[in-house]
């Protein structure tokens, strides 16, 4: 049986669906212009990809406050979920999935000549964990999203994603650990 904050952040959401969907398109052609300060005639894949995200982020960002105000208003209880990772994968096509905008999507990208597949590739996985228990720590916080239950992620954020470790033998304290970033963001 759902919770009033679960029955809540439904209707906010429900209220907001065909709204959202509508202002899609407008959002990318905002950011191309605003964010990418381009024409739509002179984007690269790149500039695809980063429009669409944006205006992706825009609808995703609008939910989680009109969500958290709901979850606010019910006094609803939150779990926060603590792991040292969270294997996310790549964002951009799941939120679509999310927000049931990957058709609107498709044809809005289509109309200008883009390939949204293409497009999809084009985003670098975020490198936020090995497997396992991050797979499965983001599979908690996808599940409490889908049921509507107030919930944070807390993980730690390197800068350059993962770290590599090593045990240095030939330090003076033999078998010290250190860490730095994996070789492939070394510069």
């Amino acid at each position: 049986m759902a919770t009033s904050a679960q029955r809540a952040s439904q209707a906010v959401l429900s209220n907001i669906f065909e709204a959202r969907s509508e202002a899609f398109e407008a959002r990318v052609l905002r950011h191309i212009r605003y964010s990418i300060a381009r024409d739509s005639s002179q984007m690269c894949d790149g500039d695809w990809y980063k429009a669409v995200s944006l205006a992706v982020r825009d609808l995703i960002v609008e939910r989680m406050v009109e969500s958290q105000n709901a979850f606010d208003r019910a006094d609803a209880k939150r779990v926060y979920y603590l792991s040292m990772e969270f294997l996310v994968g790549r964002s951009l096509d799941n939120n679509l999935a999310n927000l049931d905008l990957t058709r609107r999507c498709r044809e809005l990208l289509n109309r200008h000549g883009v390939d949204l597949d293409r497009i999809l590739e084009y985003e670098p996985d975020p490198a936020l964990g090995n497997g396992g228990l991050g797979r499965l720590a983001a599979c908690f916080l996808d599940s409490m999203a889908s049921l509507g239950i107030a919930g944070y992620g807390y993980g730690i954020n390197y800068e350059f994603g993962l770290f590599k470790q090593e045990i240095d033998k030939m330090a003076t304290n033999s078998n010290s650990q250190t860490s730095g970033p994996p070789p492939t963001h070394r510069g």
